[in-house]
C-alpha cells in the first residue's frame, strides 16, 4: 500500500540516532520527516527515552520433522493454536506439512539483545524437553531445528502507546509475546497519533498511560535476569509436581510484590 503511495522503504538500513526535527541519521544519510515512529519491540531497550519501559527476555522454538499421521492419531487437524498457564509460557502449534512447532518453557533476559536471544542451547534443550514431555507419542520423531529471539516485556503484561515529547514522535511496544493482535490495534493507534488525528483510538487507556517503568541499569537487566530464572524454576518445579525451592519461589514471586504484573 506504502509503495503505491510512492513512499521509498530502506529496508537494512541502520539508524544510529534520531535528532530533532525529527531526522533519523544513519550512516549513508538523514531522512527529515513530520513526525517518526518507533517500532522496535525489544530493542527499546537501548533508547534512553524508552527503555525503561520494557525488558527483553528471550523466548524458543523448536521444530519436528513433518509426522501428519501422528497428527491424526492425537485427532490435532484443525491448526489449533495451544498453550499452557506457565508464567514462563509454552505454545505449540501444526504447520501445513504435519510438524509440530513447540517454543517456550526457558530462554533468559538481558541489557541489550544479541547472540543469547538467538544461540542459547539450554533455552533450545528446554523447549525440546518441554516438547517431549508432552508429545511422548513422538518420541521418535526428529527435532530438526530451533531458534529463538527477543520479546519485550511490559511491567505491566500489556503493550503502550505513546507519543514522546515536543509530540512528534511516537512509539509502541511491550508486546510481551502476545502482539499478533494488539499490533493490528498499534498501527491504527499510532497512524491517527502521526496524523495528528483526535480519534476515539487515541483515548484508550494504554495511549499515553501514566508511565509504569523497571528501575535503572544495572538493576533493571540483573533483576529480570534473576527473576527470569527465578520463574522458570518454579514452573518447571510445579511441572514435576516437586515442592518449589523457598528461595526461587520468593524471588519469582518479589515482581507481584512490588507492583509489576509479571510472575506468580
Amino acid at each position: 500500500m506504502v509503495l503505491e503511495r510512492g513512499v521509498t522503504i530502506h529496508e537494512g538500513t541502520t539508524v544510529t540516532r534520531l535528532d530533532g526535527g525529527p531526522t533519523a541519521v544513519t550512516e549513508r544519510g538523514s531522512v527529515r520527516a513530520k513526525h517518526a515512529v518507533l517500532a522496535v519491540n525489544a530493542w527499546a531497550t537501548s533508547w534512553p527515552r524508552i527503555g525503561r519501559r520494557v525488558a527483553a527476555w528471550s523466548s524458543y522454538i523448536v521444530l519436528t520433522e513433518p509426522a501428519p499421521e501422528k497428527l491424526e492419531e492425537i485427532g490435532w487437524t484443525g491448526g489449533e493454536l495451544i498453550s499452557d498457564l506457565r508464567q514462563s509460557l509454552r505454545y505449540f502449534r501444526t504447520t501445513r506439512d504435519g510438524r509440530i512447532a513447540f517454543g517456550g518453557g526457558g530462554g533468559r533476559a538481558a541489557p541489550r539483545v544479541g547472540e543469547t536471544f538467538t544461540h542459547d542451547r539450554q533455552a533450545v534443550r528446554q523447549a525440546a524437553e518441554g516438547f517431549r514431555l508432552f508429545f511422548p507419542s513422538w518420541s521418535e520423531v526428529p527435532i530438526v531445528d530451533g531458534w529463538g529471539g527477543p520479546i519485550d516485556v511490559s511491567p505491566t503484561h500489556l503493550p503502550v502507546f505513546g507519543t514522546l515529547p515536543p509530540g512528534n514522535v511516537h512509539f509502541a511496544l511491550g508486546y510481551t509475546g502476545n502482539g499478533v493482535a494488539p499490533s493490528h490495534l498499534a498501527g491504527q493507534v499510532l497512524a491517527d497519533l502521526a496524523s495528528e488525528t483526535d480519534s476515539d483510538l487515541v483515548h484508550l487507556p494504554m495511549v499515553n498511560p501514566k508511565p509504569r517503568l523497571f528501575p535503572p541499569e544495572p538493576l533493571r537487566s540483573m533483576g529480570a535476569a534473576v527473576v527470569r530464572r527465578a520463574i522458570i524454576s518454579f514452573d518447571t518445579a510445579e511441572e514435576r509436581g516437586e515442592r518449589p525451592n523457598p528461595l526461587a519461589s520468593a524471588v519469582a514471586h518479589m515482581p507481584r510484590r512490588l507492583g509489576y504484573l509479571l510472575g506468580p
